[in-house]
């Protein structure tokens, strides 16, 4: 990239970031669901953003907000939302943390953890939608930067990732990858490129290879591979997944260390890393910390951060590289030997500039990147999941926005754009009374209850009212299969609207009477997905 156009992007990005920041200025009940660490960042990138502006004096006016005070921007802030500063970051809090029982496993540097769920269930990125994880990903960056601050580090400088829409298999961005696989598939509900979702389904072979992505594999022959592969691509035949698969089947390319050689060849052609260039410095703080929750806190809060696309091709490949770290007797590739071997291909880009640092620096660098990716991989199922406490932002912040009347929520990242969200799709079809879980007689025994749920498939919708027997010990998926039998293992259970901003895919597992009451505004969607579902959204 050019000097002019890098110069026209970082002007760009900051005047973006701008904007941001000053329309969550403006936003009180975006403002009134902050903690005290959260509005302590958000003063912060408003007093680095008005400095950064001020030293270039490129940009003609300021938000109004944050020129009504002669001086100092934080100082209006403070006094429109009063805040104690006075050792704010030092406090420590627990807020964001996951509830997590380790358990022990003798003299295993890392022990196995399960995050224990809330009554309602635990709640994974990918079940939100699009607007609520703006509001997720809002929240994790004043949260991150709360993280860095306590460590005497400056907060992310978030930048648009790079990307190529134009060019072969092996120069596009992701993004432009997965819609090109949606297009040839027909499956627009596909998460994962194909071809990375067929090399991590190779994973028992993979974790047999003994130095898998450590050895050496033949130039000659991978590079055989990429180009049959992208000739596929152009040709855009009919049985597309067909032929890729009988590609990889080959003579030629049935060997794993091929297969593994090919899925790090793709990571690290995309233009930009998939844990993305900027937040690098984030990922190099786990190191800084000392406790295993603090790095699973903050790790988290990178994880759900990043761009949907990246999100989930590194729940993807995190998964494989903990099924080949459990095999390490064999491959002799434990977790921390493959954080070595990947941590430059997930992080790093080949188009970076000669770095400044020294060879000293770089090594410690690459250290701590390696130790995040390491225990990214041994705790990939925790980092996935959004915390309790940021869902109870959400609904709250909701809540206050429907008082107000206000549409739209602004979002930190650059590459999000602000959207507009609606009232309750079904009021005008239906009572308030009705759309609700209402009882069916007085009394003090409440526990017969009728439900409206909105039954969808690929065909049509449905209204329909199900009574219901409802105690402490039903389950969402007890529901499913008394409503809809067989199907059931192929629906979600959805709640949407009410006090969230679009919708949320419930697990099964939740109780569903929790469900019921921590959301009763909400339209609740039996949903039939297509049979290849399930293993697509891997």
């Amino acid at each position: 990239m050019d000097n002019g156009k890098s110069a026209n992007l970082e002007k760009e990005n900051s005047d973006e970031e701008q904007d941001s920041l000053a329309n969550l200025h403006e936003d009180k009940s975006f403002l009134r669901t902050l903690t005290r660490n959260q509005r302590y960042s958000l003063t912060r990138r408003i007093q680095a953003e008005y400095d950064r502006n001020q030293k270039r004096n490129k940009r003609s006016t300021l938000p109004s907000a944050w020129t009504e005070s002669q001086d100092d921007p934080t100082e209006y802030f403070s006094r429109t939302h009063p805040v104690k500063q006075q050792d704010m970051v030092l406090e420590e809090t627990h807020d964001c943390r996951h509830n997590i029982r380790f358990e022990n496993e003798g003299e295993r540097k890392w022990r196995k953890a399960t995050v224990l769920p809330p009554r309602t269930g635990n709640v994974r990125f990918s079940d939100l939608g699009e607007l609520d994880m703006g509001f997720v990903q809002t929240a994790a960056i004043l949260n991150i930067d709360s993280i860095l601050i306590s460590l005497k580090e400056r907060p992310l400088k978030i930048r648009k990732p790079a990307f190529c829409s134009e060019g072969n298999l092996f120069e596009i961005d992701q993004n432009t990858l997965i819609n090109l696989d949606r297009h040839k598939l027909g499956a627009p509900l596909r998460h994962v490129p194909l071809l990375i979702d067929l090399l991590c389904q190779c994973a028992d072979e993979l974790a047999n290879t003994p130095g898998i992505f450590r050895t050496c594999h033949s130039k000659n022959t991978m590079t055989d591979l990429k180009s049959k592969l992208v000739s596929l691509y152009q040709d855009n035949p009919a049985y597309f997944d067909h032929e890729v698969r009988e590609i990889l089947d080959e003579e030629a390319y049935r060997n794993p260390r091929i297969k593994g050689g090919l899925l790090k060849e793709i990571l690290s052609c995309f233009p930009e890393p998939l844990c993305i260039r900027s937040f690098s410095p984030g990922f190099e703080a786990v190191g800084k910390l000392k406790d295993l929750n603090s790095q699973l806190e903050l790790l988290n809060m990178l994880f759900l951060t990043l761009p949907s696309v990246n999100q989930h091709i590194l729940r993807r490949i995190l998964k494989l590289f903990k099924t080949i770290s459990e095999n390490e007797e064999m491959n002799k590739m434990s977790s921390k030997n493959i954080g070595v071997c990947l941590a430059p291909t997930l992080f790093m880009d080949k188009s970076s500039k000669p770095s400044k640092l020294s060879s000293t620096q770089i090594g410690l660098k690459m250290q701590s990147l390696s130790l995040a990716l390491e225990i990214m991989i041994e705790y990939h199922q925790v980092i996935t999941f959004v915390p309790k406490s940021i869902v109870n932002q959400l609904r709250q912040y909701k809540t206050d926005k429907s008082k107000l009347q206000s549409k739209g929520i602004w979002n930190l990242l650059p590459w999000k754009k602000q959207k507009d969200f609606h009232g309750d799709s079904i009021q005008k079809l239906i009572t308030e009374s009705s759309k609700l879980v209402v009882p069916v007689a007085a009394g003090e025994n409440m526990s017969h209850r009728t439900v409206l749920l909105i039954i969808e498939d690929e065909k049509r919708i449905q209204y329909k009212t199900v009574p219901y027997s409802f105690d402490e010990k039903n389950s969402v998926k007890d529901m499913m299969k008394t409503v809809l039998g067989r199907h059931s293992k192929n629906s979600l259970f959805i709640e949407r609207e009410g006090n969230l901003l679009e919708e949320r895919n419930v697990p099964k597992s939740a109780n569903l009477m929790a469900v019921f009451s921590e959301n009763r505004g909400a339209d609740f969607v039996l949903r039939t997905m297509p049979l290849n579902f399930v293993s697509d959204a891997l």
